[in-house]
């Protein structure tokens, strides 16, 4: 069982890219480019939608895990900090590849 104390093992994720994705697009698959491209515009729209309908008192709320005996608490500003640094992460790393591959690189700030 887990617990704070105790959390559960975290799984190591593979930095090797899925050979399984299809590079082509068809009609029922999409390129691998193109699932990266959907998760970040999905993130980023969850967030969009928070931050239209919240007000700043409202980010000040604080969340709280209850299976995590108040071990987990934080506020919605920063869970939404937290989500934005993390797709900030992965685009650093699609920069490194795509620098080493000499391509052009995201530019999150255009």
């Amino acid at each position: 069982m887990t617990s704070p104390a105790n959390p559960a093992p975290r799984r190591r994720r593979s930095r090797t890219p899925d050979t399984t994705v299809p590079a082509t697009t068809t009609s029922n698959t999409y390129s691998a480019a193109e699932a990266l491209a959907e998760a970040l515009d999905s993130t980023f729209r969850i967030i969009e939608g928070f931050l239209d309908r919240w007000t700043i008192d409202d980010l000040e709320e604080e969340l709280r895990r209850p299976e995590w005996e108040g071990s987990w608490v934080h506020t919605r500003g920063w869970v939404i900090q937290r989500v934005f640094t993390h797709d900030v992460w992965h685009a650093a790393e699609m920069n490194e590849s795509l620098g080493n591959a000499g391509l052009p690189q995201i530019d999150l700030w255009a």
